[in-house]
């Protein structure tokens, strides 16, 4: 497995969770930057705060007035772990390429975060946020960053970001990108993972999703109207449609094309059509979740699915390729430390 940016990846992530993972979104996302072996500071593991938990900035769009080519995607959470400490975790892509460089290379600006002080994209304000971080650098490699870090943030809970917008600039630290921030509550103690995967029952293709890959399930509620969903951690290294890369995902309208949904059904040769709650949520919540190929490891936008973990449990996950075909498929489980295959072995069929 070959990586870039700001993590070095392993070829059996999921090996190396620890099983004593909390149940704040914040320690699912520090375990998976374990998980792929960041060579930088550890991250500790959160201490349970007061709810709500986490912040999300996951829908970004062009900052007012940039007419350039850069289209950002992905999923950024903001954790609170301590009185003047937060935990950021982010995979991002369709940034400035440019921003490969050492922090030293960069200035006026180039390659940040910052939370301003508007109230949305269209009106994002002038100055930063004092209450939170400032800036922070990301790094991108072709086009791509993943992080996971503490932070130092002097905010006193997340839901104060919520009322404020995330801005990217570029390399010349012009502002490209832009998302609001919305305020989530962590769910119910226990994750949920993947690790058990077999092809696509009738599937003839040549793609082969590897047995280390993993997917771990957090639950979380969205804060402004308690509606539960879902954050899913894909860690893959290897076996996903070469076709669903971040520049050629755009061009790909086939329904299901590179998606890795729940579905209904609780085995793989009966799987069903996607799984969410349809009297709490009328659209399908699964029709925008696609994963991106050559992204280590990449967090969803939460999944407002209107379900619970007890009922996701048991249920199967699906990966389609770029023409929406089914490829591969696992059971949904409950995580323990016992059930990781062995250094070394196959993991074992469910």
């Amino acid at each position: 497995l070959k990586c870039s940016g700001r993590v070095v990846c392993s070829a059996a992530p999921h090996r190396d969770i620890s099983a004593a993972m909390a149940s704040s979104l914040g320690a699912l996302l520090l375990a998976a930057g374990a998980a792929v072996g960041r060579a930088q500071t550890p991250v500790a593991s959160p201490a349970p705060v007061a709810e709500p938990a986490m912040a999300a900035a996951t829908d970004f769009s062009p900052f007012p007035g940039y007419a350039g080519p850069l289209r950002v995607g992905g999923s950024l959470y903001i954790n609170k772990i301590g009185p003047s400490q937060m935990a950021l975790a982010y995979t991002m892509f369709g940034l400035d390429s440019g921003c490969d460089a050492a922090a030293g290379e960069l200035r006026n600006g180039g390659c940040m975060l910052q939370i301003r002080r508007g109230k949305n994209c269209t009106d994002v304000g002038a100055g930063l946020a004092a209450e939170t971080f400032s800036t922070q650098q990301y790094r991108a490699a072709d086009g791509w960053a993943t992080e996971f870090a503490n932070i130092t943030a002097t905010a006193p809970h997340v839901a104060s970001l919520a009322s404020h917008a995330i801005v990217l600039t570029d390399r010349q630290g012009s502002p490209f990108a832009c998302s609001p921030i919305e305020a989530f509550s962590a769910g119910p103690e226990g994750d949920l993972m993947v690790l058990h995967w077999e092809r696509y029952p009738g599937y003839q293709g040549e793609l082969e999703v590897h047995r280390s890959a993993t997917v771990m399930i957090q639950q979380v509620n969205r804060t402004r109207d308690a509606l539960p969903g879902q954050v899913l951690t894909l860690i893959f290294d290897g076996g996903l449609d070469p076709a669903c890369g971040a520049k050629e995902a755009a061009s790909i309208a086939a329904a299901d094309a590179c998606g890795i949904h729940v579905h209904e059904g609780a085995e793989c040769h009966n799987a069903g059509g996607h799984f969410w709650d349809k009297t709490m949520v009328e659209q399908d919540p699964w029709a925008k979740v696609r994963y991106h190929p050559g992204v280590p490891v990449l967090l969803t936008a939460p999944v407002s699915t209107g379900l619970t973990r007890e009922q996701l449990r048991g249920r199967t996950l699906v990966v389609h390729d770029a023409t929406g075909a089914r490829t591969a498929c696992a059971q949904i489980d409950t995580f323990t430390q016992e059930k990781q295959p062995a250094e070394g072995s196959e993991a074992p069929r469910p």
